[in-house]
């Protein structure tokens, strides 16, 4: 799936600067990624929700 064509929403700065993935959230928001990164490559898109 090319970046452009996957699902997406819009949500305010501030409701973003606490979500899981946000990269203020310093190694936790890292682990966070790697780990939707991996579900993502293997089709688990569900999971990964």
């Amino acid at each position: 799936m090319s970046h452009s064509k996957g699902p997406s929403i819009w949500m305010e700065t501030a409701d973003h600067q606490i979500t899981a993935s946000h990269g203020w959230q310093g190694s936790d928001g890292a682990v966070y990624r790697a780990q939707q990164e991996d579900l993502i490559s293997r089709g688990k898109f569900g999971d990964a929700i």
